[in-house]
């Protein structure tokens, strides 16, 4: 089951106040189930934004070293969304994450970012079925369909 993650989470878990993005990333690399998804796009973004150093850097290695991410080829999207996301002044340097996230068995995005508004996350989840959820959301997510959170209960 894979999904897409947001780089300012990953850059998050480095930082003082990012301990549950942290907590999230720990819990996420202890469920074998659950997978990362990457695209040319996604990759560069993450390396740019990233230093070697960071923890989401090293966390990423580490997904990959374990067989737990997926390379998907992103979709294309819709005339219709593409303009109505458009009109809702949506970034277009997050629509690589969307686009990958169309890709993703699960249709879900951890993302924190603005421009995630109500009405982007209305248009995507009605027209695509797919969820930005914050960190908090996702976390949620693992417990939920995967049972216990912790380390040794999600594999």
């Amino acid at each position: 089951m894979d999904l897409c993650i947001d780089t300012q989470i990953l850059v998050l878990a480095s930082t003082a106040s990012g301990s549950e993005h942290l907590a999230l990333l720990i819990e996420f690399q202890g469920c074998e189930r659950l997978k990362i998804a990457l695209d040319q796009f996604v990759a560069q973004e993450y390396n740019k934004q990233m230093r070697a150093d960071r923890f989401g850097q090293v966390w990423l290695l580490q997904m990959l070293k374990r067989n737990r991410v997926v390379y998907r080829e992103r979709v294309k999207l819709d005339k219709p969304t593409s303009t109505a996301l458009r009109d809702l002044h949506f970034s277009s340097d997050d629509l690589k994450f969307v686009l990958l996230t169309l890709a993703t068995e699960t249709k879900k995005l951890v993302s924190e970012d603005d421009d995630y508004s109500a009405g982007v996350k209305k248009i995507l989840r009605n027209k695509h079925s797919m969820a930005i959820h914050s960190c908090a959301e996702a976390r949620e997510f693992v417990k939920a369909n995967l049972g216990d959170s912790s380390v040794s209960g999600c594999s």
